[in-house]
């Protein structure tokens, strides 16, 4: 009773009748949980469960070796095996093969069409401002430059994607009018740089300029008409001329001539 009188409340002396009585939790009841999180919109739908199994990994274990597949790949597997036991496994295996196809032709199909309405809309654009007589603004990706294949149903595309990939096909044509214009200096010089051919002599650069601008996308190839109107220009010129174009078009575009020897080639760009 005397130790009751003696104990002081204070600062870290709380009351005893509200202290933790000792050998019994001070939350009998234990931490609360966490509220689940809400299924995602659609989480339930009989799409999203089917793609949700086929998906999920399981262990496949053939030759001794395991492996994590997909459960539908798991089954595949499973419906090849088992074809020859059964009558019955091989019409669904026939089934399934013949469900995949169509699925699949169908998604080829859907995106050869999105892509034909995007080369249609862009020569619209193109159309419209040569009516009118202005330049057309940068289209990516350029209809000349959209390959397709109907039987396939497959789509390429031989130039620039988007306006990060431009810059790389723009050091091609100035590449192409370097060459051109080396041409024409080393066919003045004393001892020209030329290859042989079926009988007939060329110059080595315009050569391969010419190489160059057949490999480009169509919508910056010069025609066999252009190319010569380009190679009777630089003929015009003087030696002094000539040297100016060659170092102005190595000045004004000496990043994009170094991003092009990086990448060493460009190939086109399958969409489909």
């Amino acid at each position: 009773m005397s130790e009751e009188k003696d104990y002081e409340v204070g600062y870290r002396k709380p009351p005893r009748q509200s202290q933790f009585r000792k050998g019994e939790s001070g939350n009998p009841k234990g931490r609360p949980k966490k509220a689940s999180p809400p299924a995602p919109a659609g989480a339930d739908s009989i799409d999203s469960i089917f793609s949700n199994e086929m998906s999920r990994l399981v262990t496949l274990t053939e030759g001794g070796k395991s492996q994590q597949v997909s459960f539908l790949a798991a089954l595949v597997k499973s419906a090849l095996n088992n074809a020859t036991k059964s009558r019955l496994e091989r019409k669904y295996l026939f089934d399934l093969s013949r469900e995949l196809h169509r699925i699949d032709l169908e998604d080829r199909r859907a995106r050869y069409d999105e892509w034909r309405e995007i080369a249609a809309h862009h020569r619209r654009i193109l159309e419209s401002h040569r009516t009118r007589g202005t330049e057309p603004p940068p289209l990516y990706p350029h209809p000349d430059d959209l390959v397709f294949d109907p039987e396939t149903l497959k789509v390429r595309c031989f130039g620039p994607m988007s306006a990060q990939e431009a810059p790389l096909y723009d050091a091609m044509r100035t590449l192409r009018d370097c060459l051109l214009v080396t041409s024409e200096m080393n066919g003045r010089g004393s001892q020209p740089l030329t290859v042989t051919a079926d009988g007939r002599s060329a110059c080595a650069f315009g050569v391969l300029a010419e190489i160059l601008n057949s490999g480009m996308p169509r919508s910056g190839r010069w025609t066999a008409n252009e190319m010569f109107s380009a190679r009777w220009l630089y003929h015009g010129l003087t030696l002094r001329e000539l040297r100016s174009s060659y170092y102005k078009l190595q000045k004004a575009h000496s990043d994009e001539l170094g991003d092009l020897r990086r990448a060493g080639r460009l190939a086109g760009t399958s969409l489909s």
